[in-house]
């Protein structure tokens, strides 16, 4: 979950694809918590900027707020801070609802 865009050792930082992946986690654990059986929720758009690096080892935090809530999709705002409340990036994530 990191890169290390200079190649040099201790140069690793946490990575893009790494962050989004961990907010599109974060909503969707909680989304399928709440949803009836037979049905799943899956990422659909995301839409992110990468802040501020964060070194490997550092903690950080991922807070969501829901702003449009619908029968089969829904969106949220995601920011995700380290353990100083700095902003590492923010995103705006739709997730779709399944049935199967």
């Amino acid at each position: 979950k990191t890169t290390n865009r200079t190649k040099k050792p201790g140069d690793e930082i946490f990575s893009t694809p790494a962050m989004i992946d961990c907010m599109s986690k974060t909503i969707i654990s909680k989304i399928n918590d709440n949803l009836p059986q037979h049905n799943a929720s899956l990422t659909t758009k995301v839409t992110c900027q990468h802040r501020a690096p964060m070194k490997l080892g550092e903690h950080y935090n991922i807070s969501a707020k829901a702003t449009k809530v619908e029968s089969e999709k829904a969106e949220f705002n995601v920011e995700c801070h380290n353990d100083n409340k700095k902003l590492i990036g923010n995103a705006n994530i739709q997730i779709g609802i399944i049935g199967f």
